[in-house]
């Protein structure tokens, strides 16, 4: 079984700038910092390729070839580094000059980031739901003899239209105005809330050698598979969140109090396909447009524009060479946090 490795000393993984982009249209993809001048794949080939050649931190090969063991120092050989969301993934061309998504096709020479290719495979996101990210949820400020380090939490937030009423000063000079409640509703991004999702697999010399594309090619197709699965990560962490809030049986008439319009909802329906009716082609449950997910076995309906999906925007990846032979072990994860400022906007179906 595959862990989360910790850091040996001087193996930490650093850290890349992305702007904080808080409910961002989906289709605009954030400009890749310096630092992203690589692609995605040519980072990932590049732990790839150094971790099938790293040596384990407790020992040193002397100029005479024997080897000195280094007592408490870690025997883990492995690199570590991250994925920036704003790196751009390789295109994977077919004979017919598209680049294939599963979904969809995008036209050849578009960029593609690794935020927009995790966005597309995303249910939630593409029924509305806003991906979430910052750069830097720490702040570092100089005090005294040196820097201390403080966490920065924002906050995901929708707005309610203010409810006026009639008030006849004419009849009542000395009416009242009731108090309503402030028609802004917060939840707040917390990196200590952060639950991490992880991927491992691991690759012998003969599995990398018998697929005869090279390195460079598997890294490509490895980044696209990290991508969608990670669009499917977030899918469950939210889906979990709405889970476990407490039952909200669906009713139209719950809707028309929430004052939203009919066409701002959209149902996810899961592996139970409880409610959910095909028709002439289209999804639907209780008349509500709707989409399958494999991440879940409920049916949920809401207003998703009304929910976000906190992601932290450097991808972990560690790979270690398990032998050799040059046999690795990948392991990648995220840290994400389902943001849901006023749960009355989603509703279960039964």
């Amino acid at each position: 079984m595959a862990r989360r490795p910790k850091y040996a000393p001087g193996q930490t993984a650093t850290s890349t700038p992305v702007s904080a982009n808080v409910g961002a249209p989906q289709d605009r993809a954030r400009e890749p910092a310096e630092r992203n001048s690589r692609g995605a794949a040519q980072r990932l080939l590049s732990i790839i390729e150094s971790g099938q050649m790293a040596q384990p931190r407790n020992t040193i090969v002397r100029d005479d070839d024997t080897v000195l063991s280094i007592p408490f120092a870690s025997a883990v050989a492995g690199v570590a580094d991250v994925l920036p969301l704003g790196a751009e993934l390789t295109a994977l061309l077919e004979d017919d000059g598209q680049i294939y998504l599963d979904p969809p096709a995008q036209d050849a020479g578009a960029v593609v980031t690794l935020e927009a290719a995790m966005a597309q495979s995303s249910r939630a996101l593409s029924a509305g739901a806003r991906l979430v990210t910052s750069d830097d949820l720490e702040q570092i400020a100089l005090v005294g003899a040196g820097p201390i380090r403080a966490h920065q939490r924002l906050k995901f937030s929708t707005f309610e239209p203010a409810a006026f009423s009639v008030v006849d000063f004419d009849a009542d000079p000395s009416a009242e105005i009731s108090l309503s409640p402030i028609p802004v509703s917060d939840a707040e991004l917390d990196r200590e809330a952060m639950i991490s999702r992880a991927f491992a697999f691991r690759m012998s010399r003969r599995e990398i050698k018998t697929r005869g594309k090279g390195l460079e090619a598997i890294a490509a197709e490895l980044l696209w598979s990290i991508a969608q699965g990670l669009g499917r990560a977030m899918d469950a962490t939210l889906f979990d969140a709405l889970k476990a809030l407490p039952a909200n049986p669906w009713a139209l008439g719950k809707a028309a109090a929430q004052g939203i319009p009919f066409s701002a909802l959209r149902g996810i329906v899961g592996t139970g396909a409880t409610g959910a009716q095909a028709v002439e082609g289209g999804l639907f449950v209780e008349g509500v447009p709707a989409e399958i997910t494999p991440d879940m076995a409920e049916t949920l309906l809401g207003v998703w524009s009304r929910a976000g999906i906190a992601v932290d925007p450097n991808i972990n990846v560690i790979v270690s060479r398990l032998d050799a032979s040059g046999a690795v072990e990948l392991v990648c994860w995220a840290d994400m946090q389902a943001l849901v400022p006023d749960p009355a906007m989603f509703w279960s179906v039964a």
